[in-house]
């Protein structure tokens, strides 16, 4: 079976043409545009088509259509080529609050001739097709009172989004409902795909239109006399720009053309004091944006995210480190860019580095190229104050800071002094302490706390917690650099061993010399009491 997506005219020498073979090279230039423009963007908004207000009265206000371009879901082009005014009349039968306004794509025949004049038809002829485009209100909860559907497979297909489930059960929705390979409709005025712009609030009571923010409510908030967020204040503006659909870009690969993706706001901020290519020069690539290696001129980076940035699902680096560039983003070589020298900083950058001593990886964090503690890892709570999210205010308070110098403070922002000094906290995959020569159970230590070490990594004094095999945690072990010669444990249920870590008694003291004692003395130096315990 042959299937055609359209018809191209071909003419030959001596042919009559008529009004079809003239309509039919009109009719396959819009086919194929409709074509490219559904196959490579999503139908929505192109650009402008905004819903601006302007005020009457103390109460009322009118609404504008602002100039701009939408593309439908037949490919065809809406535009709106000077302020469009929203008519109080199409909202008589609406009700009070934020009102739906959409748009769509219209025409009218236009320059007609006089029946019979020039024409071998009594019929009503025009020589033109006017597009133009409608303002339609209120809401439109069903599908049908949005789009007239598309045609797939010779089929009327209700619901855009559903033109591939159509044909295959198994397929998936395709949200963007943006379908090229449909039967285009011929009689463009009967088929109709409403474009969402936003709302308007309109009062019933008074059958005029208010403002989308309450200026009471906007006085408060900025006089600092409400209490209510931004978005509170902002509320209908914020859920009709919601409303809104713009067009998107479908594909699936991106090549940069000169080596350089970028994904960043259209517009730029206006300001009539300044130049306008002064403005718009500093989304520019600068010279401070490139690099030369081994002959050839690239952007440092592929793409560029300039904004805040929102992801959905994992971020994975292959191979890679996440760096922290200063606000001019800055290389760590001092280089000469525009003529002018800059100077170099120093890395701030986190990245898997494989084959650690242990045969494992790390994630190493790089706090700057000195040593003298001046960059800090800094761990604590933050408080935000502000009422708006654009004009927020950020405070930290450092809880645990670690200096580039090793050095480590918990509950202070300087960890310069001795008390502060660095220490090592290492959570020990269960360590057997070998009891040779008795039925003790062994001894496991789960815990350990350690202080300064040696070069060559030795503890020189470390505090477990201990548990029994198959037994709940239960002790408290300090000691030096062996495990097992212990100084102090104390022992679940009160018993206290020195020397031993298997306390029979409140107090055991176990020892290997010829006498065991206690000796209590007062300054003098002389032996007070002394209480002697022997093998002798």
């Amino acid at each position: 079976m042959t299937h055609f997506a359209a018809q191209r005219p071909r003419f030959f020498e001596g042919q009559y043409i008529g009004a079809d073979d003239l309509d039919a090279i009109v009719e396959y230039l819009r086919v194929t545009t409709a074509r490219q423009n559904l196959g490579q963007h999503t139908w929505g908004i192109a650009i402008g088509l905004d819903i601006v207000s302007q005020a009457i009265s103390d109460t009322a206000v009118e609404y504008y259509i602002q100039p701009g371009v939408a593309i439908d879901g037949y490919g065809r082009i809406i535009v709106v080529s000077r302020p469009a005014l929203i008519s109080p009349d199409k909202f008589v039968s609406a009700g009070s609050g934020d009102v739906d306004i959409w748009i769509r794509y219209a025409q009218r025949e236009s320059e007609a001739v006089r029946k019979g004049f020039k024409v071998c038809s009594a019929e009503d002829q025009y020589r033109r097709v006017s597009e133009s485009f409608a303002i339609e209100v209120g809401a439109k909860t069903s599908i049908v009172d949005r789009q007239s559907g598309v045609t797939v497979n010779q089929a009327l297909v209700n619901d855009a989004r559903e033109a591939i489930v159509a044909v295959n059960p198994e397929a998936d929705l395709l949200c963007d409902a943006s379908i090229a390979h449909q039967q285009l409709p011929v009689d463009d005025d009967n088929d109709f795909w409403l474009i969402p712009l936003g709302h308007v609030k309109w009062s019933a009571a008074t059958n005029s239109f208010a403002p989308l923010v309450d200026p009471d409510a906007l006085a408060q908030f900025d006089s600092g006399l409400s209490a209510n967020t931004s978005d509170q204040v902002y509320e209908s503006l914020l859920a009709s720009r919601a409303k809104r659909r713009f067009i998107g870009c479908v594909g699936e690969s991106i090549y940069a053309a000169d080596g350089v993706i970028r994904l960043r706001e259209r517009n730029s901020p206006f300001d009539e004091a300044q130049v306008n290519d002064s403005l718009c020069k500093q989304g520019n690539i600068h010279s401070a944006d490139l690099k030369l290696c081994k002959g050839q001129l690239k952007p440092k980076e592929l793409v560029w995210l300039e904004g805040h940035t929102r992801i959905t699902g994992d971020v994975r680096l292959f191979n890679g480190r996440l760096e922290f560039k200063d606000s001019q983003g800055l290389d760590y070589i001092e280089r000469t860019i525009e003529g002018t020298k800059t100077d170099s900083i120093k890395p701030l950058l986190m990245q898997r580095k494989d084959g650690n001593p242990k045969g494992g990886s790390d994630l190493q964090i790089m706090l700057g190229a000195t040593d003298n503690g001046s960059n800090r890892l800094a761990i604590g709570s933050i408080a935000f104050s502000g009422k708006e999210l654009c004009h927020m205010t950020i405070k930290q308070d450092n809880k645990v800071i670690i200096q580039d110098n090793g050095r480590m403070g918990i509950g202070t922002v300087n960890p310069d002094t001795e008390l502060h000094s660095p220490y090592t906290v290492r959570g020990l995959a269960q360590t057997i302490i070998e009891n040779q020569g008795t039925e003790q159970e062994n001894q496991y230590a789960i815990y350990r706390l350690e202080t300064y070490e040696s070069e060559d990594g030795t503890p020189q004094w470390q505090m477990d917690l201990w548990d029994s095999e198959d037994a709940d945690r239960n002790s408290l072990n300090f000691t030096e650099s062996k495990l097992a010669d212990t100084r102090l444990f104390l022992e679940t249920g009160g018993n206290i061993g020195i020397g031993t870590t298997d306390p029979s008694e409140q107090l055991h003291i176990k020892g290997d010399k010829p006498a065991i004692f206690i000796d209590i003395n007062a300054d003098s130096g002389l032996h007070t009491t002394d209480v002697n315990f022997g093998s002798d």
